[in-house]
């Protein structure tokens, strides 16, 4: 059985410029509304590799993740790719300001927990 990595998305702020005028209105962050968990390469649990990796998204008006993704915490490049990989698949209802859905930039922190204990064979 594969063990599941944690997931917490962080923080989420707007993606477009704000004046002043526009910070007085009502803004409601994205909402998660399906996820996948991130494959934990079978390597990295042999060898214990445990952390998190953070990543910064931009969710568009369709509630999906657009163009690229930038890792701000790194534990390693498979690491990495999956966890990209698994956010990519990721549905959000859209964040909104003033009822109008807007892009909105998100921080998401994806954990891999430590691998399973080596394993003491006999011979």
């Amino acid at each position: 059985m594969p063990i599941k990595a944690a997931i917490l998305i962080l923080l989420v702020t707007a993606a477009a410029a704000q004046t002043p005028e526009f910070r007085s209105g009502t803004q409601n962050a994205p909402v998660l509304i399906f996820k996948t968990e991130p494959e934990y390469p079978l390597d990295a649990q042999q060898n214990r590799v445990e952390g998190k990796v953070t990543l910064y998204v931009v969710v568009g008006t369709d509630g999906r993740i657009q163009g690229n993704i930038r890792v701000l915490r790194t534990l390693g490049r498979d690491l990495d790719e999956k966890a990209i990989e698994c956010v990519r698949k990721w549905r959000f209802q859209p964040g909104t300001r003033d009822g109008i859905p807007m892009a909105m930039t998100a921080t998401i922190e994806i954990a891999f927990p430590p691998g399973p204990p080596n394993k003491v064979v006999r011979v």
